[in-house]
C-alpha cells in the first residue's frame, strides 16, 4: 500500500465495481418487471486471502461481495437472487506466463495441490444459474482447492510428514 499510486488503485476498483453495479442494476431493472432473476458474480479468492500485491483488484473483488450480499437482501422479495464465484489461481493462459516458483509456492499452500481449470469456474457458475439452487442467495463459493483455507503451519507439517 505505501508504494501504489492512489490513481492506479482507485482506477482499479472503479473498473471492477462499476462494471459489476451498472450490470446488476440494469438486470435488476428488468427482472423486477418479470418478477424473477437470478445473478452470478465472478468476484476472487484475493477478496477473502490478502494477497501481498494487488491491493487495488483485492479490494475491488471485496467490494464486488458485498454488492453481491446487498443485492441478495434487497432484491429477494422480488424473487431476484446473487450469488458469487471466488476462482483461486486458474490453469489459463496468464498462469503460464507466471514463474515456476509462484507455481510452486502457490501449489505447496494448496490442499488439493494443483490449479483450478476453466471447466471447473464455469460449473460452479452453473450450479448458482441453475434450477438446483433456487433458494441460494448471497453465497460466496470459493473455488480454490482450499487455498487460504488451512493454518500457515499446514505446509511446514505437510513437508514433514512428506519428509521433505
Amino acid at each position: 500500500i505505501a508504494h501504489t499510486k492512489p490513481e492506479d488503485f482507485l482506477h482499479i476498483v472503479e473498473l471492477n465495481v462499476r462494471s459489476v453495479f451498472l450490470a446488476s442494476q440494469a438486470a435488476i431493472l428488468h427482472m423486477r418487471d418479470i418478477h424473477k432473476g437470478n445473478i452470478v458474480n465472478v468476484s476472487a479468492l484475493d477478496s477473502e486471502v490478502p494477497n501481498i500485491t494487488q491491493i487495488g483488484f483485492g479490494t475491488a473483488k471485496a467490494a464486488i461481495n458485498h454488492l453481491t450480499r446487498q443485492i441478495a437482501v434487497q432484491e429477494a422479495r422480488h424473487r431476484i437472487r446473487c450469488n458469487a464465484v471466488l476462482p483461486g489461481v486458474t490453469a489459463t493462459e496468464a498462469l503460464n506466463e507466471m514463474p515456476a516458483d509462484f507455481h510452486d509456492l502457490v501449489l505447496h499452500h494448496t490442499p488439493i495441490p494443483r490449479f483450478a481449470t476453466k471447466e471447473e469456474i464455469a460449473e460452479a457458475v452453473m450450479y448458482f444459474a441453475s434450477p438446483t439452487s433456487t433458494f441460494t442467495t448471497g453465497q460466496l463459493l470459493a473455488v480454490a482447492g482450499g487455498f487460504g483455507m488451512p493454518t500457515p503451519l499446514f505446509s511446514d507439517k505437510l513437508d514433514q510428514l512428506e519428509g521433505r
